[in-house]
């Protein structure tokens, strides 16, 4: 997965939604659900019913998000952090 900035955007909002104690356990498992419709859409070539069509927008689109402010505070930073911290992860293969 290569990310782009509005995957950080979305995965940002995505886990602005929760307490800052369960963030990266919803980020990690949100990056995992993303991996698997991308591998379910390589191997069927359809879109996987619950997580999308692989991409980070398609399954945001079907939770929750929290519009983010353009005025960053420390909640908003501190998901924001998160949000990098995962896509960091996921690029090195443990999403």
């Amino acid at each position: 997965m290569t990310p782009t900035a509005q995957d950080l955007i979305n995965l940002a909002q995505y886990c602005v939604g929760f307490e800052p104690k369960e963030r990266a356990k919803k980020c990690r498992l949100a990056l995992r659900c993303v991996y698997d419709a991308a591998c379910f859409v390589e191997i069927t070539g359809k879109a996987h019913p619950f997580y999308g069509d692989g991409s980070m927008s398609s399954l945001l689109l079907r939770h929750r998000a929290i519009k983010i402010p353009y005025c960053f505070d420390n909640n908003v930073l501190s998901a924001v952090g998160v949000a990098v911290q995962g896509l960091l992860e996921a690029r090195q293969g443990t999403p």
